[in-house]
């Protein structure tokens, strides 16, 4: 029984609990909170990562390194395990266009280049990475900008279909 134990503590503090904060902190109007939410966030995590006894790896992503570009490369180089568990948070501005309905998600703002993401291309990519357990937040507005004038979308086009037993295994 004690090497049973054993066996399962070591494969469980193996395990990996990645944190991906991204914060708009050259956000027009709202950049001091958005400092402070970076901030707040990062703490929680290896707040997290002691209690639970996850190893903590860290993808910060604030300031001048805050685009879609950087974001979509920090996600692809992401490496997963099954028994990971990844948070991801972004806190800046956001919005969404009349097209865009009837998806209730918002689309990511990103002040320095102009630019937004959908949230659901952000969800399923760290889905697919098939982890044990993936939490995505996102401090940001969800309104209307007009269709005739919305940032441009990066990346654009893409759309993934729901695998729904690669959702139900990522649930359980």
């Amino acid at each position: 029984l004690a090497a049973t134990v054993a066996i399962s503590f070591s494969a469980y503090a193996a395990a990996n609990l990645i944190s991906i904060i991204t914060a708009d902190t050259n956000a027009s109007n709202i950049g001091p909170s958005v400092v402070a939410d970076f901030n707040s966030m990062r703490t929680e995590m290896q707040t997290v990562a002691n209690y639970t006894g996850l190893n903590l790896k860290e993808v910060l992503i604030q300031g001048k390194s805050t685009t879609p570009a950087n974001l979509t490369k920090q996600l692809e180089a992401i490496q997963v395990t099954p028994d990971d568990v990844i948070v991801f948070y972004y806190s800046g501005h956001g919005f969404r266009t009349e097209s865009k309905n009837p998806s209730p998600w918002p689309n990511l703002y990103f002040s320095l280049t102009d630019e937004g993401v959908e949230y659901e291309y952000i969800m399923h990519k760290l889905l697919d990475k098939n982890p044990r357990f993936v939490i995505t937040i996102t401090d940001i507005c969800n309104s209307f900008w007009p269709d005739n004038h919305p940032p441009k979308m990066v990346p654009r086009g893409i759309k993934v279909p729901v695998n729904q037993e690669k959702v139900r295994a990522n649930i359980k």
